[in-house]
């Protein structure tokens, strides 16, 4: 049951937190620091993560590949803002 559950809810989220750490630092020291290049680049990046979890499960129906599909642009938006955050506040110290 522990692995079930680290792969099912812990992974996908590891996962999109460790694959948007370069593109957030690129975004923190190339742009002007707006809060739509986070969230465009959390939200892209989560949502296609999402559709390779779709992919890869195959047989899925489309309110549950919407769910999903909502369920990482949700937590892309937070974590978008939590990175907009950070580097505003690195900045201001």
């Amino acid at each position: 049951m522990p692995l079930v559950v680290f792969f099912v809810f812990l992974f996908p989220a590891l996962a999109i937190v460790l694959l948007s750490l370069p593109i957030f630092l690129l975004i923190k020291n190339k742009t002007s620091g707006a809060i739509y290049w986070y969230l465009s680049a959390a939200v892209l990046l989560a949502n296609s993560f999402g559709l390779l979890f779709i992919e890869l499960l195959g047989n899925e129906n489309f309110e549950s590949a919407l769910l999903t599909i909502l369920t990482c642009s949700i937590y892309g938006s937070i974590l978008g803002v939590f990175f907009w955050y950070l580097a505003k506040r690195q900045k201001a110290a």
